[in-house]
């Protein structure tokens, strides 16, 4: 969701930096960028361990929450729809294909974005992070989302802007467009079948199965 429908990862980004300047915590920029893609808990409870902060993990995400909330609330919101992602869902649908978010953010979260763009409707389901035990680059999530749409991971098409979520779409066996959005940090992309820089790049297969652009064998 995040780097790919919304184009958020700036903001979570630019929010985590305020708070390891409160924290009084030396996170470089690397570091920073390696989460992408991860659960929150995870990224928090390795800073904390690494760090030896005092707060609870809990507690580090609701600060982190609260500042986020703030942020969609503003009169300048800088959260917004990726370019042309709604008309590549739109088309997406309308070709046949089933359509599933599957987010490390916590579903309650993915529920909301979704809703507050319009696009529910669109997807036959939306997966967060708690859905698993373990966060991506483990494949878990895209597994867990394609059972429960009832298709063979061999069949699923990934779009991903991160490493750590190319990397779990390739372990789960599945096919993998890197979507390079620049808001989202310098990422190793290489794993994926196909790297693009819009949605129009994307062209869809008659069959409803897999993009003609790099049908897999």
């Amino acid at each position: 969701m995040d780097g790919v429908i919304v184009d958020s990862e700036h903001v979570h980004h630019d929010l985590e930096q305020k708070m390891f300047d409160q924290l009084g915590i030396a996170v470089t920029p690397a570091e920073h960028q390696s989460f992408t893609g991860q659960t929150s808990p995870y990224m928090w409870k390795t800073l904390r361990d690494k760090y030896g902060l005092p707060q609870s993990v809990e507690e580090l995400r609701a600060v982190k929450r609260r500042l986020f909330f703030e942020e969609l609330d503003s009169s300048d919101c800088r959260v917004k729809l990726v370019d042309g992602v709604e008309p590549f869902i739109r088309r997406c649908r309308e070709a046949g294909f089933k359509l599933a978010v599957a987010s490390s953010s916590f579903t309650e979260h993915v529920d909301l974005m979704i809703r507050r763009f319009g696009l529910k409707s669109w997807f036959d389901g939306l997966f967060g992070g708690d859905f698993v035990q373990r966060s991506k680059p483990e494949p878990d999530l895209f597994l867990y989302a394609a059972a429960q749409l009832g298709v063979d991971p061999v069949d699923c098409v990934v779009i991903e802007d991160s490493a750590n979520g190319v990397l779990a779409a390739k372990r789960a066996g599945m096919s993998v467009i890197g979507f390079r959005n620049p808001n989202s940090g310098d990422q190793d992309l290489s794993l994926a079948d196909k790297i693009v820089a819009s949605f129009s790049e994307i062209e869809l297969g008659s069959t409803g199965i897999l993009p003609v652009t790099f049908r897999v064998g």
